[in-house]
């Protein structure tokens, strides 16, 4: 019986930020005998989710993602074995995880020509894991795949490099996009895990958002929602530990 394991199945890396897909290797008929499946439900490594059917991807560091290609389950007596209602979570450590959103995935054709078809645009989102998680397949007893591809954009622009850098320095707060309109990264490196707390404070030092922060050891990432905010340059305080001075930032929202 398959299990839910940690698995790349392919990885088609661009050095553009466009999807390419005539520099990828296409699936031929003979890779349809062969998909992954989930027959038993397993713990999900998002605990923010139930035990159930999952594939998560490790690319080896972070990597800034373009577009996702999906070839669901093509094998005909099992097409219904095929992911239908998916989330797609993204994170830096594989404990810390954003939802990019719940996806329909159409059921695969069973035809040797099956071309599969966009499974989610990540717009360039930063991450090392993704994690697919099927709320629900086509029918079938268990739950699969066929194959993912994933266009990661070239690493050396402006925006990864900072990234990188930050990484590197125990008292950087990176806020990124800046400004940002819906929402805002703010990634930062702890040398230990913790509970430490968010603060967002107006022009005139009026605390307009607070959260409490689960710190893991490394790198950490927290996505800060500003959608209905003014459009001003707002404080952002990162209190890594309770204990520690906060590192703090400037955000600007422009609407």
């Amino acid at each position: 019986m398959k299990m839910n394991k940690f698995i790349v199945t392919f990885l088609c890396v661009m050095l553009v930020t466009g999807w390419a897909q005539g520099q990828c290797v296409e699936p031929d008929a003979s890779i349809w005998d062969n998909p992954w499946q989930s027959c038993e439900v397993k713990q999900c490594p998002n605990r923010n989710r139930a035990d159930g059917h999952w594939i998560m991807y490790d690319f080896g560091e972070m990597r800034r993602i373009s577009k996702m290609h999906v070839w669901n389950i093509n094998e005909t007596s099992i097409v219904n074995h095929g992911f239908k209602s998916v989330s797609v979570d993204f994170s830096s450590n594989g404990r810390h995880w954003t939802e990019l959103g719940t996806y329909s995935w159409p059921m695969a054709s069973g035809s040797n020509i099956y071309g599969g078809f966009e499974g989610a645009d990540f717009a360039g989102e930063s991450a090392r894991y993704v994690l697919l998680y099927a709320h629900e397949n086509w029918g079938g007893a268990c739950s699969g795949l066929t194959e993912v591809k994933f266009n990661l954009m070239r690493n050396n622009d402006d925006a990864l490099t900072e990234f990188f850098s930050a990484m590197e320095d125990e008292d950087a707060l990176l806020i990124y996009p800046n400004p940002a309109r819906d929402q805002a990264s703010l990634v930062f490196q702890s040398a230990t895990q913790g509970e430490g707390y968010i603060q967002v404070f107006n022009f005139l030092g009026q605390r307009v958002f607070g959260a409490d922060l689960e710190v893991f050891e490394g790198p950490n990432r927290y996505t800060l929602p500003v959608e209905g905010w003014a459009s001003q340059i707002y404080v952002v305080s990162v209190h890594v530990h309770v204990d520690q001075e906060p590192l703090v930032g400037k955000l600007v929202v422009n609407r």
